[in-house]
């Protein structure tokens, strides 16, 4: 039994730090905490994670939903939206009279087959696309009170802890669980193999306890999945293949049933919750610039009924977060002397006052000027 546990450790330790890593497509986001307490946010790329299965991360996006009383906006590249302010050409739309099939396939919104959004979870696309159904077949001066309840629910603070707090009693016995495999697997079957202790350590019940703890997590996973997630049948059984193909997967078993829960809220409602003050405000302030700005913007009657919402919304948000508008539209301390002028979104510097930012494509503003003005 030893010589094989002596085989398998190596291999149990790679898949465990495989699963471990996670790839973020462009237009998502993932507050991360790796103890369970402070977060971070992780952006687009390749990221290692819950290295302890105590770690905790909540997925959310930035993928623009542009409802309006006709039709809804779609981007045609997801990618253009995190520092491009020129969308209007860059969206398809899509009357609400010409969408024959509306459906969520896996992450995915499809419309009449071939439009689609790319969502962060089968949840939150299953949501957008009852969404989508609901305004097509609702009348039409009854669509924009939906859209402003809809933006309203995605800043529900209020909903979004009571769901954190349901989650958190169901999840406290596969937390156990998972803690007692990983201590089994990463600390007595290491002390066991490589030190002195084997002698003094029953190898039978250490192996029956990590089997026992396994089965149990993947009966309990699975279990509180349909219980929380009753349409989520594929993925719940991708959760369970994988969990069966690799056995270390287990251990992350909670972050299969939390990773999602809260990605049908806005960003910026995860924001206030998980992260320092000073990040927060930050994302706020890009958002509520871009949001002034596509509000703006000359593009007819249903492209600015809704950025008109959204702003409403904001505002309603960093008030009841406790933030004070004024510090939002402060002029930038100069990070370089000989800067002039700064992007009011990026807030990139640039030693000329007559230009738009390289970056974001909107014009700087000055320092001198900001300045003056008072």
């Amino acid at each position: 039994m030893i010589e094989i546990l002596d085989l398998l450790f190596p291999c149990l330790a790679i898949l465990y730090f495989v699963d471990c890593i996670q790839y973020l497509r462009q237009d998502h986001l993932l507050f991360y905490s790796a103890l369970g307490k402070r977060f971070n946010l992780k952006r687009a790329g390749l990221h290692l994670i819950h290295l302890l299965p105590i770690g905790r991360s909540f997925i959310s996006h930035t993928v623009p939903l542009i409802y309006s009383r006709n039709g809804v906006y779609l981007l045609k590249d997801h990618e253009r939206y995190a520092n491009d302010f020129d969308l209007v050409e860059e969206t398809q739309f899509i009357a609400y009279g010409e969408m024959d099939v509306v459906e969520s396939d896996g992450d995915a919104v499809k419309i009449n087959g071939s439009s689609y959004l790319d969502l962060p979870s089968s949840i939150c696309a299953h949501r957008v696309a009852v969404f989508l159904d609901e305004l097509k077949t609702a009348n039409a001066e009854n669509r924009l009170a939906k859209i402003q309840t809809h933006l309203k629910d995605a800043f529900d603070l209020v909903e979004m802890a009571s769901r954190r707090m349901n989650y958190s009693n169901h999840l406290f016995f596969i937390n156990i669980l998972t803690g007692v495999l990983f201590l089994h697997i990463f600390g007595v079957l290491p002390l066991m193999l490589y030190t002195k202790l084997y002698h003094t350590i029953n190898v039978t019940v250490v192996v029956f306890n990590m089997a026992l703890s396994y089965a149990l997590i993947v009966g309990s996973m699975i279990y509180l999945h349909q219980k929380l997630y009753p349409a989520e049948r594929a993925f719940r059984m991708n959760a369970a293949v994988t969990m069966v193909l690799s056995p270390v997967s287990a251990m992350h078993a909670v972050g299969y049933v939390t990773k999602t829960m809260l990605a049908g809220f806005d960003y910026l409602a995860l924001a206030s919750q998980f992260l320092a003050q000073d990040d927060f405000q930050e994302l706020v302030r890009k958002e509520l610039y871009k949001t002034e700005y596509m509000a703006s913007q000359k593009a007819g009657d249903d492209w600015n009924t809704f950025w008109e919402a959204k702003k409403n919304v904001l505002y309603d948000f960093i008030e009841q977060a406790n933030m004070p508008v004024e510090t939002l539209s402060e002029t930038p301390q100069k990070q370089d002397k000989s800067a002039r002028s700064y992007c009011p979104y990026c807030l990139t510097e640039y030693v000329t006052e007559s230009q738009k930012c390289l970056d974001c494509g909107i014009q700087v503003k000055s320092f001198y000027r900001e300045l003056n003005r008072f």
